[in-house]
């Protein structure tokens, strides 16, 4: 049986055949551009594709310690990725209300800021890994 890759495999073939073998051909500036532009955008797709999973499995594990009371949470493992995202999705939505309506507060220490800073990293380390997530500005 062939299996075929999954999509951050054919996101990486795709990149690599804009960089490798269409850029070098490409005389126009303009789309020479264009063509790093895009080259970039699907490599930063297939990172994202690979972190979400971690991803979400964390920022879940924070959303239910800050919520535990939210109604929509079954308390029980999403059965597949997109029920993971849509019950993270209804957690952050429940996150920003109670933020917006003074139930929850980002103190400088504590429980919601820890979630926010952790998420903002989680996300930056998948959208530019260079992207410097030290604590300290030297």
């Amino acid at each position: 049986m062939q299996q075929r890759p999954d999509v951050p495999a054919t996101l990486d073939a795709i990149m690599r055949f804009l960089l490798q073998d269409l850029h070098p051909t490409v005389t126009d500036k303009g789309l020479q551009f264009r063509v790093l532009v895009a080259a970039n955008a699907l490599n930063q797709c297939a990172a994202e594709l690979r972190a979400e999973p971690a991803r979400s499995t964390n920022e879940l594990a924070r959303l239910r310690a800050l919520i535990p009371d939210f109604a929509g949470d079954p308390r029980t493992e999403p059965a597949t990725d997109e029920a993971r995202l849509a019950l993270v999705r209804a957690l952050d939505r429940e996150l920003a209300e109670r933020l917006r309506d003074g139930r929850l507060s980002p103190t400088v220490e504590g429980p919601v800021l820890e979630h926010l800073v952790a998420s903002l990293r989680a996300t930056l380390q998948a959208t530019n890994p260079r992207f410097d997530l030290a604590d300290t500005i030297d």
